[in-house]
């Protein structure tokens, strides 16, 4: 029987500084989500960005901004925050 290997979850320092700001009610959903992503990268609800390799989760009124390698088993998160913000100049 074949195990799937999880992805390893790497987050870009932008990323990093994003979601250490955020306020502390919304930190552990976000977490939990980015933790989710290392055994299914494309969760259900996850949408796959036009124009670009990347995808989006939904996360409340957070959005989680990010590509999937499935040959390197990797997911790289470039963007977490509001929605509101999540499509400017991203």
């Amino acid at each position: 029987m074949l195990y799937a290997m999880p992805y390893k979850v790497y987050l870009h320092p932008s990323a990093k500084r994003q979601l250490d700001s955020l306020p502390s009610g919304a930190r552990p959903r976000i977490d939990d989500a980015l933790r989710k992503m290392a055994d299914d990268p494309r969760p259900v609800g996850c949408r796959k960005l036009t124009d670009t390799d990347g995808w989006r989760v939904r996360v409340g009124d957070y959005r989680i901004i990010y590509e999937v390698d499935d040959q390197k088993q990797r997911v790289s998160v470039g963007w977490i925050g509001l929605r509101k913000d999540a499509y400017k100049g991203n």
